[in-house]
């Protein structure tokens, strides 16, 4: 039951709707006897500076942060966390003495969920990477943190995909990385692992941005998209035998992280998995 000394958290994004966020955390909030609540506020690209002064106008005790925030937020709040400055996209506000601190835990999300839904580890691996908005960003970041040998980089914004290139090379030198396009058969053969970081599957009448018979029989797909739960890309791959991940298990790493970060706690996980499988 909501009392006046509800502790609210939250999700900034444009859309909301369709987020699995809030039943994932208000579970784990039930599930640990915290008095706490978590709500989608839908929030419009021009009102994200509104927005986040409301978190500490309202005390609201953190929020996460999806499409299209997750860099525009980095310029009003008064700490970024080296990992989140690093990658240069936010996913997750703490609230503390009220001072807004921003930290990334899309990444190492991302990076348990590869391990844990395909038992991949990107060690000296190849990576097709299509997207370098936030959570782009963060996955190119990770991988190459994890030792990836080669990234190859899809983005329709050119500067975009040479600031990731150059990023990743600057702090990862191990890590090659080549700005390329969804037409790259050779790339696409000879990657292990390809992931989409873009928005496109979210509409059912969106295209593939890939054409499968470039697929090779080795590849892994993971698609960041949770909802649908099947895209066109996964669809495609599992038509050809290929394993194929959509991106519900790094939602809920990130969000098991978030969680420890606003509460102290460790997440119960098992629940906050077993909450969107009902």
């Amino acid at each position: 039951m909501l009392t006046s000394k509800t502790k609210i958290y939250g999700l900034l994004g444009y859309p909301v709707r369709h987020s699995f966020s809030p039943l994932i955390h208000n579970s784990a909030f039930e599930a640990k006897k915290i008095d706490a609540c978590y709500l989608c506020f839908e929030t419009k690209p021009e009102n994200i500076k509104e927005a986040i002064e409301g978190i500490r106008v309202l005390n609201i005790q953190g929020v996460n942060l999806t499409i299209p925030h997750k860099e525009t937020c980095l310029s009003h709040l008064d700490e970024i966390e080296k990992t989140a400055k690093l990658i240069g996209a936010v996913n997750t506000i703490v609230s503390r003495e009220n001072r807004l601190i921003g930290y990334n835990t899309d990444a190492e999300g991302f990076i348990k969920a590869l391990k844990e839904d395909l038992r991949f580890d990107p060690g000296n691996k190849t990576v097709f990477l299509m997207g370098t908005g936030g959570a782009g960003k963060a996955v190119g970041i990770s991988l190459a943190k994890y030792g990836a040998r080669q990234i190859f980089v899809v983005e329709k914004n050119k500067k975009k995909a040479k600031a990731l290139a150059e990023n990743i090379q600057r702090n990862f030198p191990n890590t090659r990385v080549e700005l390329t396009h969804t037409h790259n058969q050779e790339a696409i053969r000879n990657s292990h692992l390809l992931v989409n970081a873009t928005p496109i599957g979210m509409n059912l009448n969106d295209n593939l941005l890939v054409n499968p018979v470039y697929f090779s029989p080795q590849l892994l797909v993971f698609d960041l998209i949770y909802n649908p739960a099947e895209t066109k890309l996964l669809r495609a791959a599992r038509k050809k035998g290929l394993k194929a991940v959509s991106g519900l298990g790094m939602l809920i790493q990130q969000a098991a992280l978030s969680f420890e970060l606003w509460t102290g706690e460790k997440a119960p996980i098992g629940l906050m998995k077993r909450s969107v499988k009902r």
